[in-house]
């Protein structure tokens, strides 16, 4: 074998380029590390390596054990011959790991201790040379050094709250005098009224902005018009539904069905039904069908040959009624569909005039968010601006810097992100000499990214398009969890029995490649399924309160901070994090609670009064502002900043601080008085670290203070956790994390995985993952009667069940030590439905139930694996000196939803019960949208519009709807921050009516929505009064009026009456 050389004379043999499938705690990190140090270890320059990651955390993780063990090999003989011996495997490989080398090894270095000072020193060196990053920073580095070549005058990479700004300044400019003509305003919306035709609500597009950022990616990957809604592209060979008058057809199926005759008579009128409601049908107008329609629609074909179609009944038709009904099903689904067709050129139509000028305004200035860098270096769709040949100088320059590629997380990789670096990997794959390689690790099971693009599909078509120069290996064996919380996971994620196919989609299970994990080292630990014992018909508020009460308990009984333990709580959505970390701040005296979730800047006391001050700023006349400044410590920081007590001049001289000096200049000023004059906690004081930050950033790039105002709403921060306190974040957040203890409270969910209400848009894929069609969703009876779009709608439901079981895995197998389930009960004539708790309840149903006693409450036990920790005997367990900082200030936001928890307040705390009903929400929003009796807007005919409806005239309720004969102000939805006993307390009024007299407050009515049931009067101002209570005391003190002259009332939707507190 001819000699071949990296840098030294270490090899005469050539390198095996890898794939790894590692499932959850089997060590990847460990490999990547190993693989990255062998090849320092073979005389592979450090620079010539580059590992690329999704998360700085991952990346830093991966950083941090390349350092920490060549620094371990360097310090000791002991270290080094430890080092030594992992490599080696490496190199070589045994008979669970392919070796590294092909061939024969020659001149072996000597691995010692001297060895490794010297790899740590030369790793040291080039530090600043390393590619150790995200993927994304990767493709930054790339447009920056490259943004000629690829047909960029400049480049600026944008934040969320720039990107948001852009969109309304290219929407400005749409609709500008200056900038555009009337017939292209008028095209922009007539296409905007096309893309929305006949529907009365869309979520979707409920704003323009909103419309456009839903599909604007869409468009840029697949801009061509004949994928939006191109009736060639569904059916290539002609329509093949028939096409009639459905009216006058309708009109033709009820003659012929005559009267209905026993014994067929129910069936008969069943269709006479269907007829009437076809005679009336008006195309894009959502069609109310009865049940035999519903039934009929899927099959509208296989009537046309007559004879029995209603096996139950014998009920038989001619073929002549048979070709009719054929006709009349047929036409309306031709119809229903050509409608989703147009809607989707409208679409297209907003999309593309959107889009161009954007380019023109945004773009074409360099300013790109990460989605433009990506879609921009793959040469997808319209973002394909470099010319070929720019785009291969920028490849063989690039492709001259790393010999080594290292893909971790290989399973959230899209297929832009494939592409824009997928010739960089052909030129290392193609390497005759073996002298460069691929490593490539991740775990199809933990893709859980699909919404954002992840395909863990490259997976196979990586090992299809390199063949068997890529080694390929699984990694099975958990280094991270007990074997009883590994019974949990191999017992709920291994979907190999049959039954499984009657829950979930046969495609989801078939692409759900599932090993038995084993543990790799011996830990006591716990797995637990628990149920509560809460009403089976209890209101999800109640529900709630129940899992959560579990959880604390079971905090409680585990006591995982005094024992040196990390725990953590795991939800499905942001806002499951809030609620958790609230009632735990209330129940947990003395132990931290943190999120590990987005929140805003101004989300404490301390950023909302900033942002009320530039409120105020903004608009003099913002009442709510200025009293908020007034009642807060900012007032006396606002006095010495401005030598002045009268309001006016405060406005005056701050407006004109921040025309001559900036935003800047006058947040540092307001932050030190705040500093100086009153006590921050470091919750606080990092809040306002964070807004010093933001005013600089908004500094650098100008604006107006409404534009400041709306970044100050806008922008987002995302809070961190850290070991000795309860950590509670989305399942999304914890990916590569692992704690001790892992309770999962909110497993429970009111819609199935393959719930399509909030799908838009369906989407036909290549093998490649490149869009092919694209239309707006028919109803899902419309779905079901044509092959094509039904083919669609499966594998979207496909997609949303292989994606949930991903989810769940990852959830549970973050535990090392002990993992707790926390379901609600379930009726006895339950069926399992494709949801998080009804699949962990039928994958345990063989355990036996027992009872378990926590806190005084009994619950009952669906699965249980090994026993409640004994710390006694845990030899992992070390206890931490936690540092005495409070990381929340005393008292909390308060919102509507979890205000309704009043009962039991305590200054310093907040009062929730969680996430209300869907009803309950549908309600409080009509309720928002109503001012007097005399305006009322359509509610329309739903079942909470219909409540809202009786409630607006039942004798107690109505007068306080009927407006007032004198002066009065009216206030909905009315957030509040005050003090009430040297605590901050913030809230949200539903209603609140202001009579005045000489133009100052003389009395108010609150008025707060209640949806509970079954309640009574009493019940009812029981449950609430220490809430109302709290608005009351607010506004007494914002208006500075007697409480004795502020009434309070909950509107009571179950009661139908007004409850006076």
């Amino acid at each position: 074998m001819p000699v071949k050389r990296f840098t030294g004379d270490l090899m005469s043999a050539s390198l095996q380029s890898m794939m790894i499938r590692a499932s959850a705690g089997s060590g990847k990190t460990w490999q990547l590390s190993n693989r990255f140090l062998a090849l320092m270890a073979l005389g592979v320059a450090p620079e010539k390596i580059i590992a690329l990651t999704f998360t700085r955390k991952a990346a830093g993780e991966f950083t941090g054990r390349i350092m920490t063990r060549l620094a371990e090999g360097a310090e000791s003989a002991r270290g080094a011959r430890k080092l030594a011996g992992e490599i080696s495997v490496v190199i070589h490989g045994n008979d669970e790991i392919p070796a590294m080398v092909k061939g024969d090894l020659a001149n072996a270095p000597e691995m010692d201790q001297a060895f490794f000072q010297t790899l740590l020193q030369k790793l040291v060196v080039s530090l600043d040379q390393l590619a150790l990053s995200t993927l994304d920073s990767y493709f930054v580095r790339i447009v920056r050094n490259f943004a000629l070549e690829l047909g960029l005058s400049g480049f600026d990479l944008m934040e969320d709250d720039a990107i948001s700004s852009e969109r309304l300044s290219v929407m400005a400019t749409i609709f500008s005098n200056e900038h555009t003509r009337k017939n292209e305003r008028l095209a922009f919306l007539d296409a905007f009224k096309q893309a929305t035709w006949g529907e009365e609500e869309n979520r979707l597009c409920k704003t323009l902005e909103e419309f456009v950022k839903n599909h604007q990616n869409r468009w840029l990957i697949a801009p061509e018009i004949t994928t939006w809604g191109g009736e060639n592209r569904l059916w290539p060979d002609g329509c093949p539904l028939p096409k009639c008058d459905i009216k006058k057809t309708a009109q033709v199926l009820r003659s012929m069905l005559g009267e209905p005759y026993s014994p067929h008579k129910t069936y008969m009128k069943g269709w006479i039904t269907a007829c009437s409601l076809l005679e009336d049908y008006t195309p894009g107008v959502p069609l109310k069908t009865n049940a035999q329609l519903g039934r009929a629609i899927p099959l509208w074909d296989h009537y046309k040959r007559g004879g029995l179609i209603e096996e139950k009944q014998k009920y038989e038709i001619s073929e002549e009624m048979g070709q009719v009904i054929t006709d009349l099903l047929g036409s309306y689904i031709r119809t229903e569909i050509e409608i989703c067709m147009r809607r989707t050129q409208g679409l297209f139509a907003v999309i593309s005039a959107y889009e161009n000028r954007y380019h023109e305004h945004v773009r074409s200035r360099g300013r790109l968010c990460f989605s433009d860098l990506t879609l921009l270096l793959a040469g997808k769709g319209a973002m394909r601006l470099w010319e070929e040949g720019s785009r291969q100088l920028i490849d063989f320059r690039l492709d001259a810097r790393y010999d080594h590629w290292l893909l971790d997380e290989f399973q959230d990789t899209s297929q832009p992100q494939w592409q824009a670096i997928r010739y960089l990997i052909d030129e290392v794959m193609q390497d005759t000499e073996g002298d460069r390689s691929l490593f490539v690790v991740g775990d199809s099971k933990q893709s859980i990214y699909g919404w954002r693009g992840g395909e863990p599909k490259l997976f196979d078509d990586l090992r299809d398009h390199y063949g068997k120069q890529l080694a390929e290996w699984g990694m099975d064996a958990s280094y991270r969890s007990s074997s009883h919380v590994l019974d949990l996971v191999n017992d709920v994620c291994d979907l190999s029995g049959s039954g499984w196919s009657e829950i979930f989609p046969a495609a989801s299970i078939d692409r759900w490649c599932y090993q038995t994990h084993i543990p790799a080292k011996k830990l006591m630990g716990h797995a637990m399924v628990i149920e509560t014992t809460v009403a089976v018909d209890a209101n999800s508020d109640e529900k709630t309160e129940a899992r959560h009460a579990a959880m604390w308990q079971v905090i409680e009984k585990v006591d995982p901070i005094a024992r040196g333990l990390t725990c953590a709580v795991l939800v499905t959505k942001n806002a499951q994090v809030t609620a958790v970390v609230d009632y735990l701040r209330r129940k947990l005296s003395g132990i931290h609670v943190a999120s590990e979730s987005e929140t805003t800047l101004v989300d404490g006391p301390e950023g909302a009064v900033i942002l009320d001050l530039f409120r105020w700023l903004q608009n003099p006349a913002h009442e709510f502002g200025e009293i908020h400044v007034e009642l807060s410590p900012l007032k006396l920081v606002v006095q010495q900043i401005t030598g002045t007590e009268d309001s006016n001049d405060q406005w005056r001289w701050l407006t004109n601080e921040v025309a001559r000096r900036g935003v800047e200049s006058l947040v540092q000023s307001l932050v030190a008085g705040l500093f100086n004059s009153c006590d921050i906690s470091p919750y606080g004081a990092s809040r306002l670290d964070e807004i010093l930050t933001a005013a600089h950033d908004f500094s650098t790039r100008g604006g107006s203070i409404a534009d400041w105002v709306k970044m100050l709403e806008s922008r987002s921060l995302r809070e961190s956790t850290r070991d000795g306190m309860i950590q509670v974040m989305t399942i999304h957040k914890c990916k590569g994390l692992g704690f001790d203890v892992v309770i999962l409270p909110e497993l429970n969910q009111a819609k199935a995985f393959t719930d399509a209400g909030q799908l838009g848009v369906l989407e036909r894929k290549d093998n490649q993952g490149s869009t092919e069609y694209i239309i707006k969703k028919p109803n899902k009876a419309i779905c079901d009667a044509e092959p094509k779009l039904s083919q669609m709608m499966q594998a979207w439901e496909a997609e949303q069940c292989y994606e949930r079981f991903c989810n769940l895995y990852v959830a549970l197998t973050r535990a090392v030590h002990a993992s707790y389930c926390i379901l609600d009960p379930v009726k006895e004539n339950w069926k399992p439905s494709p949801k998080y708790a009804d699949w962990i309840r039928e994958a345990t149903s063989a355990s036996p139930e027992t009872d378990l006693l926590l806190g005084g409450d009994s619950y009952k036990v669906l699965y249980e694996s090994g026993a409640w920790l004994d710390v006694e005997k845990e030899k992992a367990v070390s206890h931490k000196t936690l540092d005495k900082k409070t990381l929340q200030p005393g008292v909390l936001r308060i919102s509507r939803k979890v205000a309704s928890g009043a009962k039991g307040y305590e200054a310093g705390t907040i009062l929730t019960k969680g996430k209300g009903m869907r009803f309950g929400n549908v309600v409080h929003q009509l309720f928002e949208g109503v001012t007097w009796l005399d305006e009322l807007p359509d509610l329309g005919d739903e079942l909470s519009a219909r409540t809202v409806a009786d409630c607006l005239e039942a004798p107690t309720i109505r007068p306080y709807f009927q407006r007032p004969l004198g002066e009065f102000k009216l206030l909905r939805e009315q957030p509040i921050e005050t003090r009430i006993n040297e605590q901050w307390v913030s809230g949200i009024i539903d209603r609140a009516v202001i009579l005045l007299e000489n133009s100052k407050p003389k009395s108010i009515a609150i008025i707060d929505f209640k949806t509970d049931t079954k309640i009574t009067a009493e019940s009812l101002r029981e449950k609430y009064s220490d809430q109302i209570a709290l608005y009351r005391q607010a506004l007494s003190s914002i208006y500075s009026l007697p409480e004795k002259n502020i009434t309070c009332h909950l509107l009571s939707t179950s009661l139908k009456e007004m409850v006076d507190v």
